[in-house]
């Protein structure tokens, strides 16, 4: 085999749309109406925390402070309570209750073994992994609709990483400087899956935002990018991390000092049950592991495993560089109007995460104005309810990428103007 084997492999990969990016503070908005009749007693069954009249949206944040942490260490522990935004509505805390579940529906981490939360919400970090975090309201109903005529469920959700910082295209990133591979595909220059060769990534490569970008960011943005922004060397192997009875060649790069058992050539046989520790191995034949020099972990990983270890040492390396590059100009807004409300239509951006609809009363938005956030990709198309009948609204849109913590926002579209009917 030809070092040419890898030519289009060992690249640098440049990170801009992260598709499984954390979401550490999901904010979901809680109303409740209470009517009070003139001359009757109407029971109304609401939020204990929600004013008279008043509207607020409720998140989760630990105890005295105003955001969630990037993430918990493990052995730590955080009070978690609810309060309200704006602050004003009194919470009791009492009338929730608290649990921890998988932080998506494919997950195969044991949530009970990464952390556990009393009914006081004060959660125990415990091992490596990702979990959600539920608050649920049990005498607050079912959920409620916003004045966008949109569904939100009494119940708040918060996704947390617990020993890391963050992931990255299967790769970890650790507050100690360093990143371990967690799970990777091969692909070819034209981004299609290789059948044959994977390469381990070198590093991750978090960028600080030049300064036009900077001055968008909040502070809490600005602070993440200066306590993270670094090289992440690549330096473990989880194991079974890269499943495949096709892939005959890897690349191990010289920072790599640990490689988990079943790491590399292997196919992993998930057990009917879904149970992890029930799993089997198959072992795929003719594999061969490169090192770019003699790198003892991955030879005493290929000798262990009965494969080929040769020193590939081309000096090359694969990097993940995350940047935070602002999307596109969002292109063909429109926007029609109805009754009492208008539908607002654009371009697909492929790359982005999401949308962000802004529309007022005045051409400089500053009367009325409102936000309305798309969460989907593929959504293109809104409509906005409840407007005022014979009113002017100034619409325009604009997409967003998420990078960490953060909303990255691009251009706003051009300007359209309707008046609803």
């Amino acid at each position: 085999m030809t070092s040419g084997k890898f030519c289009g492999m060992i690249k640098k990969v440049n990170i801009i749309h992260i598709a499984q990016r954390r979401n550490l503070v999901m904010k979901q908005k809680r109303k409740v109406s209470v009517l009070i009749a003139l001359m009757m007693l109407l029971t109304v069954l609401a939020v204990p925390s929600m004013a008279f009249g008043a509207s607020y949206s409720y998140k989760i944040v630990p105890a005295g402070q105003d955001k969630m942490p990037d993430y918990v260490p493990i052995g730590g522990k955080v009070d978690l309570n609810v309060v309200s935004s704006p602050a004003g509505a009194n919470v009791d805390q009492s009338d929730w209750t608290w649990e921890v579940q998988k932080s998506d529906f494919y997950s195969k981490e044991n949530t009970s073994a990464i952390a556990t939360i009393d009914q006081n919400g004060v959660l125990t970090a415990k091992g490596e992994g990702k979990v959600s975090v539920v608050a649920m309201n049990p005498a607050a109903g079912s959920g409620y609709y916003d004045d966008e005529d949109d569904w939100h469920s009494n119940s708040l959700q918060i996704n947390l990483n617990v020993g890391f910082i963050e992931e990255y295209s299967g790769v970890r990133i650790y507050p100690d400087g360093h990143a371990k591979l967690m799970s990777g595909y091969a692909y070819n220059d034209d981004g299609d899956i290789d059948l044959e060769t994977y390469a381990v990534p070198t590093q991750v490569i978090i960028e600080k935002p030049d300064a036009k970008h900077e001055a968008e960011l909040s502070e809490v943005e600005k602070a993440w990018y200066n306590n993270y922004a670094r090289t992440y060397p690549v330096t473990a192997i989880r194991e079974d991390a890269i499943s495949s009875d096709t892939i005959k060649n890897f690349i191990v790069p010289d920072a790599v000092k640990s490689i988990g058992s079943h790491a590399m050539g292997y196919e992993k046989i998930n057990h009917s049950s879904g149970d992890p520790a029930k799993a089997t191995y198959l072992k795929t034949n003719s594999v061969t592991i490169y090192g770019q020099s003699n790198n003892p972990a991955a030879a005493k990983y290929a000798k262990a495993n009965g494969f080929t270890y040769k020193n590939m040492n081309t000096g090359k390396t694969v990097t993940i560089t995350v940047t935070p590059n602002k999307p596109k100009k969002v292109a063909s807004t429109k926007a029609k109007a109805g009754k009492k409300q208008m539908t607002v239509t654009w371009k697909r951006d492929k790359k982005a995460n999401g949308y962000q609809i802004t529309y007022a009363q005045s051409k400089n938005f500053k009367k009325a104005k409102k936000n309305v956030t798309i969460n989907k990709n593929k959504t293109t198309k809104k409509v906005i309810k409840k407007l005022k009948s014979g009113k002017k609204y100034y619409v325009k849109v604009r997409a967003y990428k998420k990078s960490g913590n953060k909303k990255i926002y691009g251009a706003y579209s051009k300007v359209k103007t309707v008046k609803v009917k």
